[in-house]
């Protein structure tokens, strides 16, 4: 006989009621002053998460919020119009000294000083080569002493602020270049004046020949066109001494 089959059974595991949760109990305050240590103490941690909460949140705004906001503000408001207009090699690169210095020959040489200086060397220039090119004699040497002389301190002066190059010169440069200019126009007028009479005093003697039938060299035109460059000369200088003046008396230190 066929024994029957005993099927197994498995027996599923008993469970068991788990313990019911015990949560300690805050024990009530004895007294006010332990309730009121614990309140402050509630406080305190409530204002260190508060603190910590905020401080993380900056730094995470300002590591990532800031720099896009910055950027994009940069994208807006860089270049300016002016840069746009100027192209960007004029602002990215400092002027060249070439171009500081060609705005300061331009500035001089329209300048009232700068043109004054130019009649100087022109008038000079005409008056000593007009007495040069002919026979002279006597007092006639200090007129050309005088012209000569001055004209070259004026070309001397007039090239040094030309190429800004005042600080170079010892002792009268620098701080001191207006007064140097100051004295060397007061000097070329108090010359030019003797000058002039003399000039004047040639001409005169020279009249007598200044005819038509008078077959002779004369240098009465010669002599007249000599005083005339000198009369200019002096009033060119005088020119020049009265812009210095006023510029010092103004507290300037630059002849413009």
């Amino acid at each position: 006989m066929d024994r029957p089959r005993q099927r197994s059974r498995r027996r599923s595991p008993e469970l068991r009621p788990l313990p019911p949760l015990s949560f300690p109990q805050t024990q009530a305050p004895h007294s006010a002053e332990e309730e009121a240590e614990q309140t402050h103490s509630a406080d305190a941690q409530h204002t260190l998460l508060s603190a910590a909460f905020s401080t993380s949140c900056s730094f995470v705004w300002k590591s990532l919020c800031l720099p896009a906001a910055v950027s994009t503000a940069a994208v807006h408001i860089w270049p300016p119009q002016e840069v746009q207009a100027a192209g960007w090699g004029a602002v990215m690169s400092p002027p060249a000294p070439q171009s500081v210095l060609r705005a300061h020959m331009l500035r001089f040489i329209r300048s009232f000083l700068g043109i004054l200086r130019l009649l100087q060397i022109a008038f000079g220039a005409g008056l000593w080569v007009t007495i040069a090119a002919n026979k002279y004699e006597g007092s006639i040497h200090f007129v050309l002493l005088v012209a000569v002389l001055f004209w070259l301190l004026t070309l001397g002066l007039f090239f040094l602020t030309l190429l800004d190059k005042q600080e170079l010169v010892p002792v009268v440069g620098g701080p001191r270049w207006l007064l140097a200019n100051l004295a060397q126009d007061v000097a070329a007028a108090l010359l030019y004046l003797p000058a002039i009479g003399v000039m004047i005093y040639k001409t005169e003697r020279n009249a007598y020949c200044n005819l038509d039938q008078y077959q002779h060299p004369c240098l009465y035109k010669v002599y007249l066109g000599a005083a005339v460059f000198a009369g200019l000369a002096c009033l060119s200088y005088l020119g020049s001494l009265v812009y210095c003046a006023w510029r010092k008396c103004r507290g300037a230190h630059t002849v413009i």
